[in-house]
């Protein structure tokens, strides 16, 4: 029994010295002292960090992580959040980081950024996931909202490009943010596991970027 225990301490006292040594490493002689001594397995299994705590499943975590990096690739000023749930992504940038300046045209090579995103959510991996993506426009107070009115052409020209692009109307919907504080901004919503929220409504729970 003593030599038992000394083996313990022997292994504690190498786990010390390994404390800044890569973490593959020390999950390789972890497991194998509880093969060893039939340990409490459970507790040992989770030494790394998990990959995500958002709640996504599967590969949803990933298809956030694709749409997250593509946005920032192509718009550097996205702001993303997330729902503590996991089940909205919200890409929030300046109008004009996508769209020429009073214009409902894309800026040169923005169109771009759509593309991509269809190519996301329509591959193997976010068929499973996508729901529905929104498009939301900031409008100040009191403005109108007219078929003419500039935040309402950008929102048809982005539902018109989406759809030609290979997205379901059904999947695709657009809305106008009020407020001041979201004056010349833009959103991008992207709805998972088909719940249900309101336009521009996102629990947020995930840190901001």
């Amino acid at each position: 029994m003593l030599s038992l225990y000394l083996l313990l301490l022997a292994f504690f006292i190498m786990m010390t010295t390994m404390a800044n040594y890569a973490d593959g490493r020390r999950e390789a002689v972890v497991k194998s002292v509880v093969t060893t001594f039939r340990g409490e397995v459970a507790a040992l299994k989770s030494l790394k960090r998990p990959q995500s705590g958002s709640g996504m499943q599967d590969g949803g975590a990933s298809l956030s992580d694709q749409i997250e990096s593509l946005f920032k690739q192509s718009l550097p000023a996205v702001k993303v959040e997330q729902s503590a749930r996991g089940t909205v992504l919200r890409l929030e940038a300046p109008a004009n980081a996508l769209f020429v300046q009073g214009r409902a045209a894309f800026a040169p090579g923005r169109g771009r950024l759509l593309n991509r995103l269809v190519d996301v959510l329509t591959s193997k991996k976010g068929v499973d996931r996508f729901y529905e993506l929104r498009f939301l426009h900031s409008v100040e107070r009191g403005q109108g909202a007219g078929p003419r009115n500039l935040q309402v052409l950008r929102s048809g020209l982005v539902a018109r490009r989406l759809e030609s692009l290979g997205l379901g109307s059904d999947t695709i919907g657009t809305g106008l943010m009020p407020g001041q504080a979201k004056r010349g901004r833009l959103a991008f919503e992207v709805h998972m596991h088909r719940k249900a929220v309101s336009p521009g409504e996102l629990d947020v729970g995930a840190g901001a970027s």
